[in-house]
């Protein structure tokens, strides 16, 4: 480093202060995802799709977003030509769809893609109704999963780690 006053002359009176290296500073969070999550490769034929509009896809019957008392809903956007969910002040949702069997296709496991701008932790729910078609619904298990800050996040739970639910009963 090095200061000079040789181009313009002398000067009689100068401060210098916090003069230092450092590291630069960090780009600004994104506030919102500019491309499009990777695109799934299961094969159509081996999943039962609740939210996607990728080729070949077809969401299952009876898929609705109910409104629980939650401050802020869901929404459909737009990101680089792909249809995504967008939840402004997240703080819950419940996805209700017609019953899933997830024994008849061999399903194995729940995937979504999250993005998140702070990272902040999500706790996944797979609810069914009662085994035996008992009263009432089983949701009392989570899974939390931490997205990453900025960018897009592919999530696989495996449906085991739902014990109570019924895999043939799954609604929401």
């Amino acid at each position: 480093v090095k200061l000079d006053t040789a181009l313009s002359g002398v000067s009689k009176s100068m401060y210098f202060d916090n003069i230092y290296f450092g590291k630069a500073d960090a780009p600004a969070a994104p506030t919102a995802p500019t491309t499009a999550p990777t695109a799934p490769t299961a094969a159509a034929a081996d999943v039962v799709s609740l939210y996607s509009d990728a080729a070949g896809y077809t969401t299952t019957a009876g898929f609705n977003l109910p409104n629980w008392g939650q401050s802020q809903m869901l929404a459909d956007a737009t990101i680089a030509s792909n249809k995504v969910l967008k939840g402004d002040a997240f703080t819950y949702q419940g996805f209700q769809f017609d019953d899933v069997n997830a024994t008849s296709k061999s399903l194995a496991k729940l995937h979504m893609d999250i993005w998140s701008q702070d990272a902040t932790k999500v706790r996944v729910y797979v609810i069914s109704k009662k085994a035996g078609g008992a009263s009432g619904v089983e949701d009392s298990e989570n899974v939390e999963i931490t997205p990453t800050a900025g960018a897009w996040k592919g999530v696989d739970i495996p449906l085991s780690s739902f014990s109570k639910s019924d895999p043939t009963q799954i609604f929401q």
